[in-house]
């Protein structure tokens, strides 16, 4: 699905400035993912799958003369408007790229990232009048009051002082978290997908002493399988490496009193909700073959209510946590992007590394940047599972009699496969229902953007 990406060779080290719009609800200067400027909710840059200009059409002009003139990097400059009040209305590159990939896309050209970094706003380059002077030696810009069209090219030695100043301070996960909390709060589509939607069980389950905890709320955190990886190679993640969803400053084994976990104890984050990748063995389960681009696996988890420490195993349920809009496949370790920013978090990635031999067989899954991690928890019940309604494979209704409402869910939902077709009659009520049931649990409008196809 990713084989249009063409390796990109730079013939110059120099940057080209692009402009970003800032959001007002962070400390970060992420993009504006919620419209604060009324522009739109950004996609551009989107650190999630580490490309520009491929999302939506960006900064098209800038783009194409980088890539037509065999520019390096991409710096990102914004007015800073977050809620640091120190900051605000100060100019400051805040990230960059470095090109590793181009892609054509209709009437315009998409890069990937090979690299990219983003500071948090104390640790940005700021655009001074001193420094404005030395990026702008031949523009027209010469007051620092309106960078929005900012698009000077900077070369050596004062691109590697930037790069070096904003590698320095790199937060990325900072920035991966804010927008996947950011963008839980908004609907990504202004209509109901046309997508078919896949069902995935994944995450803790009553095997594991640690469940994934459901607050009074309606929100939760997702708790993955341990890694059967249990050795210090540098990659595999821990306990302690995880952050809460919910709050993005917090390690995830805050939530949990002394003594309740191991915070070394190796984990397979998969799915995981930063850059939105999922992999698993597609010999072993053949449904996931079937996925095309377009198309929706979510993800099925068994959540506990939690409180005080303690959880209520008895009221334990399942919940719809987050889906992948399927954008690429990946099952080529070979690959220059196999180790790249867009993929390089995925659990089988992490482990791969770890020990090649255990890529056999599977793939891995990116999501465009419509995928979601809810930030509430749907309920995955009788109820809903009759309102919809989800058939079994051989299109008959569930059969509930036969013993508890958990038992036949997981029963139902043990092997992966495809739930709804929208393109069939019966598919397009069901996706119809479906959607808005989720729209409603997360509180989401039909589209509060301005302008979808705005960068």
């Amino acid at each position: 699905m990713n084989d249009k990406w063409k390796l990109y060779h730079p013939s110059t080290r120099t940057g080209k400035l692009c402009y970003q719009y800032c959001s007002e609800q962070s400390a970060l200067p992420i993009r504006d993912i919620l419209a604060d400027h009324n522009k739109g909710n950004k996609s551009e840059p989107n650190y999630e799958t580490a490309t520009y200009n491929w999302c939506v059409n960006c900064n098209q002009p800038s783009v194409r003369a980088a890539v037509n003139d065999g520019l390096t990097h991409i710096l990102f400059i914004t007015k800073y408007t977050g809620t640091v009040r120190e900051y605000r209305d100060r100019y400051f590159i805040v990230g960059y790229y470095a090109i590793g990939w181009t892609d054509q896309l209709e009437e315009r050209v998409a890069i990937r990232a090979k690299k990219l970094c983003f500071a948090p706003i104390e640790k940005a380059y700021e655009i001074t009048p001193e420094r404005w002077k030395r990026i702008n030696t031949s523009g027209k810009t010469l007051e620092l009051t309106n960078l929005r069209y900012a698009t000077q090219r900077i070369r050596e030695p004062l691109l590697e002082e930037i790069i070096n100043h904003i590698y320095k301070g790199n937060a990325l996960d900072s920035f991966l978290h804010e927008a996947a909390y950011l963008k839980s709060q908004y609907n990504p589509f202004d209509s109901i997908p046309k997508g078919k939607i896949f069902i995935i069980n994944v995450g803790a389950n009553t095997a594991s002493p640690l469940q994934s905890p459901a607050f009074s709320d309606g929100t939760f955190e997702f708790t993955p399988i341990p890694e059967y990886t249990q050795i210090d190679s540098g990659h595999i993640l821990s306990l302690k490496d995880l952050r809460q969803f919910n709050a993005p400053e917090k390690p995830f084994i805050d939530l949990f009193p002394e003594g309740m976990i191991d915070p070394i104890k190796n984990v397979h984050n998969d799915p995981e909700f930063l850059t939105f990748t999922y992999g698993d063995n597609i010999e072993q389960k053949r449904n996931l073959q079937k996925l095309q681009t377009g198309d929706f696996l979510f993800f099925l988890a068994r959540l506990v209510p939690y409180s005080g420490g303690i959880f209520q195993h008895k009221r334990a349920y399942f919940a719809l946590i987050g889906f992948l809009e399927i954008a690429e496949r990946l099952d080529d370790p070979t690959s220059p992007l196999f180790t790249s920013p867009a993929f390089i978090r995925s659990a089988h990635v992490i482990r791969y590394l770890t020990d090649p031999a255990s890529l056999s067989g599977f793939a891995i899954y990116k999501g465009s940047t419509n995928s979601r991690r809810f930030k509430y928890a749907v309920r995955f019940d009788r109820e809903f599972v009759e309102y919809v309604p989800l058939l079994k494979a051989d299109g008959s209704l569930w059969d509930w009699s036969r013993t508890t409402e958990l038992g036949i869910i997981g029963s139902n939902t043990r092997t992966v496969r495809m739930f709804i077709d929208p393109s069939t009659e019966i598919g397009r009520g069901q996706a119809k229902r479906f959607w808005l049931h989720i729209w409603k649990t997360q509180k989401w409008e039909k589209m509060i953007s301005t302008d979808k196809r705005s960068c």
